[in-house]
């Protein structure tokens, strides 16, 4: 009986995994082609100019691939141990399973459409008075996290206009924060070069004097 509920543990351990493989492989494919619709989207005029930051998308390909691991190995890790629980508790043991199961589900959704956005770089469009960037997610309520209004959020590109821009501040680090009349933006690089790259791309493109107002580096 005892090994019948061991094999009965592993071949659900071995279930969940095929799981991951099934969803994973197609989401490359699908996340491959959204980049290219992002391409055709924004980057149509020729004259426009992007910070491609490589780093940062290697980055998030990491830790949605750990996020997504985590999560199916927990829910492996449930059902494996799950033969020794009394048949009572089915019903609890299928909700914790489902819980990392289903997050993993959102997690692999959100590095479909995510990864592409931060593929896409930093794009300024100064013909058409546009600067394209991933979504700043840090003003977020609890009301915004309550609805998952970071996952739209995280699968969409942000934009504002170039001449609404008055003023841009180096923040800690590789931070770089864009303010106008649309309130206050920031952009996250993967180094300081790539962040001042981004910055004399907005300044050029802008063309006001004195546009770097402050700074709030460390070093």
């Amino acid at each position: 009986m005892a090994s019948k509920k061991e094999a009965d543990r592993a071949t659900a351990g071995c279930i969940i995994g095929l799981v991951g493989i099934v969803l994973l492989i197609p989401s490359l494919v699908l996340a491959i082609f959204y980049f290219f619709v992002l391409k055709s989207k924004y980057l149509q005029n020729p004259s426009a100019q992007r910070i491609v930051d490589t780093p940062r998308m290697l980055a998030g390909i990491g830790v949605g691939g750990m996020s997504v691991g985590g999560l199916l190995f927990l829910a492996g890790f449930v059902a494996f141990i799950g033969g020794s629980i009394a048949k009572d508790a089915g019903v609890i043991l299928l909700v914790f399973i489902a819980i990392p199961l289903v997050s993993a589900l959102l997690v692999i959704v959100i590095y479909i459409f995510r990864i592409p956005v931060l593929a896409m770089g930093i794009i300024g469009d100064q013909e058409n008075d546009k600067l394209f960037f991933p979504c700043d997610m840090q003003s977020y309520t609890l009301g915004d996290y309550a609805i998952m209004r970071f996952v739209k959020d995280a699968c969409s590109v942000d934009s504002v206009n170039l001449s609404e821009i008055n003023k841009l501040t180096r923040g800690y680090g590789v931070d770089l924060y864009v303010h106008g009349e649309f309130g206050s933006r920031k952009i996250t690089m993967s180094t300081k070069q790539k962040r001042d790259e981004c910055l004399a791309m907005i300044q050029a493109f802008v063309g006001k004097k004195g546009l770097v107002f402050s700074e709030m580096e460390r070093y």
